[in-house]
């Protein structure tokens, strides 16, 4: 098997109020566009289906707790 192959997909757990609360927290209450946290190039939107996403700062395997808007970072796509 080569290193690079995905063994298994992985599965988000990030429900649509967590992702809400994510924006809400480090882009602002009411902010509907902001460029990507990470690059700073990408434009990502407040709306679904955006290109925004959650990107985990410490890794699924690494925290006992459930999941936070500690644990998450708002970013593009192409960074996440």
């Amino acid at each position: 098997m080569d290193v690079f192959t995905p063994t298994k997909k992985s599965v988000s757990n990030i429900t649509p109020t967590l992702k809400r609360a994510v924006w809400d927290l480090y882009i602002g209450i009411g902010v509907q566009k902001a460029l990507c946290s990470l690059c700073g190039i990408n434009a990502i939107f407040g709306n679904t289906n955006s290109g925004f996403e959650c990107a985990h700062m410490v890794a699924r395997n690494f925290f006992q707790e459930e999941l936070s808007v500690y644990y998450l970072f708002p970013s593009c796509a192409v960074c996440n």
